[in-house]
């Protein structure tokens, strides 16, 4: 079965919130990632939490993703 390029495996799910909770960021500009991974899954956010992930963040594990070999 062949997937999109952007749809990561279970593995690069996992790599990406373990660097998620080790993420450090300035102060104010967004709360600990950390404390929002429950159970291997993202968990409940505040608004500005959602738009610093989405927007700067989740484009560079995508950017990393699609231009990975295969």
């Amino acid at each position: 079965m062949f997937l999109a390029p952007w749809v990561m495996d279970k593995e690069e799910k996992l790599f990406l919130l373990k660097t998620m909770a080790k993420l450090k960021l300035p102060t104010w500009y967004a709360s600990c990632f950390k404390k929002h991974i429950v159970k291997g899954k993202l968990g409940a956010m505040k608004s500005h939490d959602y738009h610093v992930l989405t927007q700067h963040i989740l484009p560079l594990c995508m950017w990393h993703r699609m231009t990975k070999e295969h």
